[in-house]
């Protein structure tokens, strides 16, 4: 797909061919492959299966909601949502081709923002967290221990890289898009 489509990404069982859409991007949930084997036998059957919706032009939910300044966006409560679709819509345009994304919820609430699985067969999980001293929830431990990715990021809005303990990086958003820009030159 030529970079700059917006789409709906496919839900998992159908074709890899994107639909045009405005705006926005569904990602299919249950994010799982045959390679990276769950260490938990019981993990499918606590996946939840609905997609989840991003809409990954900030700009336009910021103008429909009249978030006409910094301080406009900070005081509402979608600026958190705001900063995850946009750093998913950063992410995504720097992906190598042929790179899928879903993101992984169970019905216990343990989730994951984005699942990218990598030309290669190479599984990243991103959280997003906005703010410069991000936390990681206990149900990120239990994420990654259910997929066993080859890298796991934190991504927040800082700039510094470092280990955040448990297998899991903080990255800021213009360091990890260069680093999947790279691959893609790979």
């Amino acid at each position: 797909m030529p970079r700059g489509r917006r789409c709906i990404l496919p839900r998992s069982g159908e074709s890899g061919r994107s639909r045009q859409a405005v705006g926005y991007s569904r990602l299919p949930g249950g994010a799982s492959r045959p390679s990276h084997d769950h260490r938990r036998a019981n993990v499918k059957k606590r996946l939840v299966k609905s997609p989840k919706v991003y809409v990954r032009d900030s700009g336009l939910v910021h103008t429909l909601l009249r978030l006409d300044t910094l301080d406009d966006l900070l005081g509402h409560p979608v600026a958190g949502m705001s900063w995850e679709g946009f750093v998913i819509e950063t992410l995504l345009r720097a992906a190598p081709e042929r790179t899928q994304a879903s993101f992984y919820r169970t019905t216990t609430g343990v989730e994951m923002d984005l699942v990218l699985e990598l030309p290669g067969n190479r599984l990243w999980t991103v959280e997003v967290k906005r703010g410069l001293a991000p936390m990681i929830e206990a149900g990120t431990y239990t994420a990654l221990e259910d997929m066993n990715p080859d890298a796991a990021f934190l991504v927040y809005s800082g700039d510094e890289r470092y280990p955040k303990g448990g297998g899991i990086e903080a990255i800021g958003l213009r360091q990890l898009a260069q680093e999947l820009a790279t691959l893609d030159a790979a």
